[in-house]
């Protein structure tokens, strides 16, 4: 990429704790966002930790981060994942009433219960801090015309409304999982009502400031919708589903990349929906299902440059009118 092109793009801050190394599942999406965005004229600068408390690292995804993005990556104050694993370890044996008593036991529970108490939404916001103060550095540096967060950790939706009050810029908000459903089972699940209350007005707050708001399902899309009629933010919601990338699958001695029996593509949806239909792929060619992928992927991150399009245009009017300006 020249760098007349790169200045003829549209800007757009990537906040995402999950990015390479860290490997997983979680780690798609906001990886493919970045790869695949600047074909439709966004060039991401991305926002993520330098050093992850997490279980899982695959240094390879780093080879798939474009040339042309910059990563700022930003210290985290949390211990190893290795301390968190030993707390976790210790929550388990309780559940299933194991009630032996040592020091180091004792220890262990009131570490985790007032960690649970502080730490809210969830571990990662020991990250928050420093990455704030990159984030406003690189705004500062670099105009950029969105915000795009993706979460869990949820954590980062906070830093994301920091970083927007003092832009100005359209917020998006891309929820990989349901805020109120994954919670339970990632770090911080459980908790006192005291904890779930804190829990819910973070995530009404973050509804409340975004632009718009993202999901992977039609369902999700639905309750988000309902929140956000209910508190009366701005935001739209659009779904964009988990999509395949093409050069992911590796041909293998003429076997068929997915396996056989019915398949349906992850644009399959409902008539309300702009996707295209999925289809079944049983018994289709390996001609066939390349298509099905390559078709997957492009409409996918289309979708996504669409819905960042519609979100800043509608800031710009918002703000045009604000002002008593002509709407073009």
């Amino acid at each position: 990429m020249t760098s007349n092109t790169k200045s003829s793009m549209r800007r757009l801050l990537i906040i995402s704790y999950a990015f390479p190394p860290v490997g997983g599942a979680g780690v798609q999406r906001t990886l493919k966002f970045t790869k695949y965005l600047p074909e439709y004229g966004w060039l991401p600068s991305v926002l993520t930790v330098a050093n992850p408390s997490v279980p899982v690292t695959d240094s390879r995804l780093l080879e798939e981060i474009p040339k042309s993005v910059e990563v700022i990556r930003s210290r985290t104050l949390e211990p190893g994942y290795a301390f968190k694993k030993a707390i976790a370890t210790e929550q388990a044996a309780s559940h299933q009433g194991d009630a032996s008593w040592s020091a180091l036991r004792w220890f262990k529970r009131y570490v985790k219960g007032w960690g649970v108490r502080l730490l809210q939404p969830d571990p990662q916001i020991l990250w928050n801090p420093q990455a704030f103060r990159d984030g406003k550095k690189r705004l500062a540096e670099v105009p950029h015309e969105a915000i795009f967060v993706s979460g869990p950790p949820f954590s980062s939706f906070q830093l994301a409304t920091r970083l927007q009050e003092i832009s100005s810029l359209p917020l998006l908000l891309d929820f990989r999982d349901e805020w109120t459903l994954a919670n339970q089972y990632l770090e911080n699940q459980g908790g006192s009502r005291m904890v779930r209350q804190r829990q819910l007005e973070l995530f009404e707050q973050s509804l409340c400031r975004a632009d718009g708001v993202i999901a992977t399902t039609e369902s999700s899309a639905v309750e988000l919708s309902k929140h956000c009629r209910r508190l009366g933010s701005r935001a739209f919601v659009q779904t964009i589903y988990n999509g395949f990338d093409p050069s992911d699958i590796i041909e293998t001695s003429g076997r068929p990349p997915i396996p056989s029996g019915i398949y349906r593509n992850a644009m399959e949806t409902d008539r309300h929906s702009t996707a295209p239909q999925g289809y079944s792929l049983a018994g289709a060619s390996h001609a066939q299902r390349q298509e099905s992928l390559a078709t997957d992927a492009l409409w996918s991150s289309n979708a996504r440059a669409g819905c960042i399009r519609s979100v800043v245009s509608k800031r710009d009017h918002d703000l045009e009118r604000s002002r008593g300006l002509p709407i073009t």
